[in-house]
């Protein structure tokens, strides 16, 4: 059923202003059945009474017989801004009604409205100032997400939902982004298609868009709050009355729609297509979902056959579980080719700390990512599941052990540890030929396969990076951070600045550390154009090939690790179209200088003699470029993964009904035991302790040896590195000496309070930090210690919410100032606040680019009383404004 066939007895009814005005921002709202509810009023009230007049509305009303069409004609009659569009017959598909909605939409910028959901009277002015501003394409903001207990059907409100700084990396593990907190350019729609109407992704319609859309553009967090999301606490909502099925969910948004979705070529999409490429899986589930589908008049009378498969893929899913969605994931297991990339679901485990085990109970293989030791909890629930697992690695992180400046990250990642942990293990999954020799040479794991990694197609539409060229300019990238840090600083920087006096210079660093910036001020025939380091592999390359660029550097200091790295600066190179210029050490010194890269020995003169060269040679560079394309374009295909993909498929078996069933059992039976361990804390204490002496049966006593190990090195290692001394605090008074000493003596008088200890805990990673508030009185002023890692320039805002004790935000400030140390204290005053009472709450955040910040806290020294107990943060609340002195 194609949905021109679904919408061409669609009645269109415009407004009395339809084609009179010029909206600046359409909002699409489809409708079904929601008047006596009276959400839908509220729906619609919330759109008109927006302090940004120049909208229109367009409701598509999916057929409603309970007195919608009678409100909807009374809102039209009120104001021309409402137009309609009515269904004869319902069809049951939002995608179809938005595109319905964007068809008779008028205006640059796009807003989505659903029946139960309400924005607040500034929302679509703020989206579009935003969006306008930061010359974006797509915005967001956060919401009020109302929802219910499945287990007490008690109704809670999620504040704040979407809130912070989130990488777009995140959504390929879940959706944080709300329906009505996103305002799109029209532009999107025309490059990456609409809402697919497939029956396939009814539920995830939205979640589909704006993971196509963080392929190709920015997406831009706008730190206010939009609406209120009724949605998941109604009965009858989307999410509550529609089948989903996990994997098939995946597979869809895997497959390539963009152009089929595009508006030209909407109307031909059949909504009940079952692609043949799909996995049986995926085919068996979507023929279930057809099934809700079939009472529907439009639904074909005649019975629809499934396809005939042909099994160029063996059925089956990967789960990939990161840690971080970084470049160590994004080049070995996203843009694989023959179609295999849409059985591959990356998720990350932090993120999904309580529903992780659903993911694996369809899996048919599982890859850790890295930091295995950090993934202790879910290979005990691969063990038990008895799902085959495997192990990613790029880096040599036993060797890196070895290191004093990484002796404490690394201390897990003994040769003999990782012997232990990975027992279970199907086999080792290792990045270059070397580290895989590394492995089997010390016989980590008896089962060792190269990865290698791969070019990923990368194409940004956005207008992100300023693109000025000054002719005869040499365009300069530094990538990378670390130890490839402070190379670049001892003698790639002072060669560039030797370049400028003979060249035109533009200098593009990313992720670099203050010090870069600082030496770069002023200087005449230089220009900085400095990129904040993304999560996101795809965004940052995306930003970067942008750009016209003409030279990469890469310098490395000698390290033990590095002959077991890739030669993956090279890829990048290829992506840029960028001359590289290395290091003259492991792993790159066995090419040949001048034939796909230049290496360099390590001081300045070598560094200042090959830039002037390449920057006086442009046919060279030409030449270099083509022998470099062609490099990549043989070593990095993609083919070697995407086969050990296919291989690791046909090896096991699908989750099939059957095997997942038993898995499902299996999980209820783990979650009984652990509710149930819960209920003695000294038992599960003791227990703990058995492990970690490796006092069980005899075929978990290695397992469970390394788990107690990993877990008090671990408990140790975080420890050592999070508490802190009053020395370490006092770092901060230079900044601020004025007014320190009264500070510095509160602070020695917590630090001996017998049985606390100071310690941090990251807050620019978190939607914000709660306490309760700790004192009554009238304040008007806050005063907030910070510790900041790695030392980086950037502006941050700091901000402070006081929660009454009825859950009123009596209080929202923020602060924005300069990090330039690696501490410092937030001051922020606000009208005075008057506290009296308990059950006053205080909530501090932090929103900006200076890296990790972190709040100290005060905790009990006791493991156990840690635990129980709630922190408090080292801040102090008192009356009178203050004025900051610099130092």
């Amino acid at each position: 059923m194609k949905v021109k066939h679904l919408i061409e007895n669609t009645q269109w009814l415009p407004g009395s202003l339809y084609g009179v005005d010029n909206p600046a921002v359409s909002v699409l709202l489809p409708t079904f059945r929601r008047a006596q509810s009276g959400l839908f009023k509220k729906a619609v009230e919330s759109v008109l009474n927006q302090t940004l007049a120049a909208l229109e509305l367009i409701i598509i009303d999916d057929a409603s017989t309970d007195g919608t069409a009678e409100q909807i004609a009374a809102f039209m009659a009120r104001d021309g801004r409402v137009s309609c569009l009515r269904h004869p017959v319902n069809i049951g598909l939002p995608a179809v009604s938005e595109f319905e909605g964007y068809q008779k939409a008028r205006a640059e910028y796009l807003a989505f409205q659903f029946d139960d959901d309400e924005f607040n009277l500034d929302a679509l002015e703020k989206m579009r100032s935003a969006a306008i501003s930061l010359r974006a394409k797509f915005v967001y903001g956060y919401v009020d997400l109302m929802a219910t207990n499945m287990e007490t059907g008690k109704a809670f409100t999620l504040h704040d939902f979407g809130r912070g700084t989130t990488p777009q990396t995140v959504l390929h593990t879940l959706n944080y982004i709300s329906n009505n907190a996103v305002m799109l350019h029209r532009s999107v729609i025309e490059t990456v298609g609409f809402y697919d109407p497939n029956i396939a992704i009814t539920r995830l319609c939205d979640y589909d868009l704006w993971r196509r859309c963080a392929q190709h553009y920015t997406l831009h967090n706008s730190d206010f709050s939009v609406g209120t999301i009724t949605g998941p606490a109604t009965a009858d909502s989307l999410g509550h009355t529609y089948s989903m099925e996990r994997w098939l969910s995946y597979e869809w948004m895997g497959l390539a729609r963009n152009e089929q979705l595009l508006p030209c070529n909407f109307a031909e999409v059949d909504v009940l297509h079952s692609p043949q490429e799909l996995s049986l899986a995926s085919l068996q589930a979507l023929s279930e979902i057809q099934e809700q589908f079939k009472t529907r008049a439009w639904y074909p009378l005649a019975p629809r056959a499934i396809p005939v498969r042909n099994p160029v893929i063996p059925d089956g899913y990967i789960l990939v579980i990161v840690a971080s969605h970084d470049a160590s994931v994004s080049l070995y297991f996203e843009g694989l080719r023959d179609g295999i990339q849409r059985r591959i679901r990356i998720a990350n485990a932090s993120l999904m700390a309580g529903q992780l085990h659903e993911e694996m109970i369809g899996a048919s293989a599982i890859v850790f990512c890295r930091a295995v030791f950090d993934f202790i909890w879910w290979i005990e629930y691969a063990r038990k599941l008895r799902i085959p697992h495997y192990y990613f690695i790029d880096d040599n992180l036993s060797e890196l052990a070895k290191l004093p400046e990484y002796q404490l990250e690394y201390a897990s990642y003994r040769t003999e540890s990782l012997r232990n942990i990975l027992e279970s293990f199907q086999g080792v999954w290792c990045s270059t030929i070397k580290l895989a020799g590394y492995f089997e040479t010390h016989k980590i794991h008896h089962q060792v396969r190269v990865l290698p990694p791969a070019k990923i197609p990368i194409e940004l539409f956005d207008e992100t990076a300023p693109n000025e060229t000054v002719v005869g300019e040499v365009a300069i990238l530094f990538f990378g951070g670390g130890h490839r840090g402070n190379a670049f600083l001892e003698f790639v920087l002072p060669a560039v600045i030797a370049l400028s006096a003979k060249f035109p210079v533009r200098l593009i660093t990313v992720g670099v550390r203050a010090e870069v910036c600082r030496q770069l001020v002023g200087l005449p025939s230089l220009r900085l154009l400095h990129l904040e380091k993304e999560t996101s592999y795809l965004l940052v390359t995306g930003k970067l090939k942008q750009l016209k660029l003409d030279i990469l550097v890469h310098p490395a200091h000698e390290n033990p690790n590095n002959q077991f790295k890739t030669l993956n600066v090279l890829i990048n190179a290829s992506q840029f179209n960028a001359v590289p210029v290395l290091s003259n050490c492991e792993p790159f010194c066995h090419l040949v200088s001048g034939d796909i890269a230049h290496l360099v020995d390590a001081n300045v003169a070598a560094w200042t003699e090959r830039l002037i060269d390449i920057a006086s040679e442009a046919n060279e560079r030409m030449a270099l470029l083509s022998r470099l394309h062609a490099f990549v374009l043989r070593h990095y295909d993609g083919q070697l993964n995407a086969k050990l993909m296919v291989e690791t498929l046909a090896a096991h078996a699908p989750a099939g009904p059957v095997l997942r069933q038993r898995r499902y059992d299996a999980v209820l039976q783990i979650l009984k035991t652990q509710v149930a361990g819960l209920s003695g804390e000294a038992e599960r204490l003791r227990q703990n302790a058995a492990r970690s002496n490796g006092a069980v049966r005899p075929k978990a006593k290695v397992r469970f040896s390394v788990v107690g190990e990993f877990a008090k090195t671990t408990a140790h290692n975080f420890w050592s590195r999070m508490r802190t001394g009053l020395d370490k605090l006092q770092e901060i008074s230079a900044c601020d000496p004025q007014e320190y000493s009264r500070y510095t003596s509160h602070l020695q008088a917590v630090s001996t309070t017998a049985g606390e200890c100071i310690c941090k805990t990251p807050i620019s990673q978190r939607t914000y930090r709660e306490y309760r508030l700790p004192s009554e009185g009238t304040f008007n002023c806050v005063r907030i210690p910070l510790s900041f890692q790695p030392d980086k320039i950037g502006n941050l805002s700091v901000g402070v919410e006081i929660v009454a004790p009825d859950e009123r935000i009596v209080l929202n400030a923020t602060e924005t100032f300069l990090v330039c140390a690696k501490n410092d204290v937030a001051y922020l005053n606000f009208k005075p606040i008057s506290v009296v009472g308990t059950g006053w709450r205080i909530r501090l955040f932090v929103r900006g680019q200076a890296g990790v910040v972190y709040l100290y806290e005060r905790r009990p020294k006791s493991f156990l009383e840690r635990i129980r107990s709630k922190p408090m943060p080292f801040f102090e609340i008192f009356p009178g404004a203050y004025t900051r002195t610099e130092g």
